[in-house]
C-alpha cells in the first residue's frame, strides 16, 4: 500500500458504490446523475470507514491493520513505507505519528465493536445500504431526504424479514 494509491483506488471504490446503488435501489436509478453523485459523495467517508473496518476485522482479526483503500491495507510494519511517495511538502514524521495514533484508536474502538456485534454478511450489506442513504447532516434537499428515509425503512424491513426467517428474536429495532 502506498500513499499515491489512495486517490485512484478511492475513485474506483466510489464508482463501485455508485454501481452497487444503481443495481440495488430502483429509487437511485431514477435520480439524476448529479443527485446520485451527491448522495454517494455525502456519505463516502462513512461508507469507506464502514467497509474498511468490516474487511479489516475479518481479514486481520488479530493484527493492528487498517484498510487504507478498498484494495490495500497498512499496519505498524508497513506504515513508514506507506508514506514513501507522499508529496515533499508533507511532514512525513508528523503524518506517520498521527496515522499511527488514529490507526490504534480506530482499531481499539471499531474492531472491538465488530467483535461484539459480529455482523453477518447480510447485516453488513444492510449497514452498507443504510450508509448510502444516510442523511445525518440534514444537507439533502427535502425530496432526496424523503427518498433516503424511504430506502432506510425498506432496508430495515428486509432485515426484519431476514431475522424472522432465521427465527432471530433478539435484535435492535
Amino acid at each position: 500500500s502506498k500513499y499515491s494509491m489512495i486517490f485512484p483506488t478511492s475513485q474506483m471504490f466510489l464508482r463501485g458504490v455508485m454501481d452497487f446503488a444503481l443495481v440495488i435501489f430502483s429509487d437511485f436509478r431514477k435520480l439524476s446523475a448529479i443527485d446520485q453523485d451527491s448522495i454517494v459523495r455525502l456519505n463516502f467517508k462513512l461508507i469507506q470507514s464502514l467497509d474498511g473496518t468490516y474487511r479489516a476485522h475479518y481479514l486481520f482479526p488479530n493484527d493492528c491493520a487498517v484498510m487504507t483503500t478498498y484494495m490495500s491495507f497498512v499496519n505498524d510494519e508497513s506504515l513508514n513505507s506507506f508514506f514513501d511517495d507522499c508529496p515533499n511538502e508533507i511532514n512525513k514524521a508528523y503524518a506517520i505519528g498521527q496515522f499511527r495514533k488514529n490507526m490504534k484508536r480506530n482499531i481499539n474502538i471499531t474492531k472491538s465493536q465488530f467483535l461484539q456485534v459480529k455482523p453477518s454478511v447480510d447485516e453488513f450489506i444492510a449497514l452498507f445500504g443504510l450508509s448510502i442513504w444516510n442523511d445525518y447532516t440534514g444537507s439533502l434537499r427535502q425530496e432526496l431526504s424523503e427518498i433516503a428515509s424511504k430506502n432506510r425503512a425498506m432496508i430495515m424491513e428486509e432485515l426484519h424479514q431476514l431475522y424472522t426467517r432465521k427465527f432471530v428474536t433478539n435484535y435492535a429495532v
